[in-house]
């Protein structure tokens, strides 16, 4: 074989493996293709099912049914009572206060005065703890009047 002939030899078959190259290339072309073409039919199948879930959606809205109220029973129904402050802890502390009678120990050690000053203390924690509950009171007042 001469020079010339190795030469054509090998671009023969550059020639040939250039060719396979582009049918490959072409081959995978159209089939990145096809898988497009069939994602967009699977993309619009989709939204016509979801559309046509809208469309049945809609058409059954009215069918649907909330919570049922007896409107005759609410409107006859009385009117839960506002709480009132019935100062329950500072009239047991004001008790404990009026009925204090000192000890032996208290006169002895004169605790007296310490002890007045703490159950009028107690009165005034009484009165803010009073407040509090009337307060809480109030809050369940208003969420069972609406």
């Amino acid at each position: 074989m001469s020079f010339s002939g190795a030469l054509r030899s090998i671009n023969a078959a550059a020639n040939r493996m250039e060719r396979e190259a582009r049918r490959r290339q072409r081959e995978f072309e159209k089939q990145q293709k096809k898988i497009a073409k069939l994602e967009a039919i699977e993309q619009v199948e989709y939204e016509v099912e979801e559309y046509e879930n809208y469309i049945k959606l809609i058409q059954s809205l009215h069918l649907d049914c909330g919570k049922f109220y007896n409107w005759e029973e609410i409107a006859n129904k009385k009117c839960p009572s506002k709480p009132c402050n019935e100062n329950i802890d500072r009239n047991a502390a004001q008790e404990k206060l009026d009925n204090y009678k000192p000890s032996f120990f208290d006169k002895r050690f004169k605790r007296i005065d310490k002890k007045i000053e703490k159950l009028k203390k107690n009165i005034e924690t009484g009165i803010q703890n009073d407040e509090l509950e009337h307060k809480k009171a109030l809050l369940e007042f208003d969420k069972k009047l609406n």
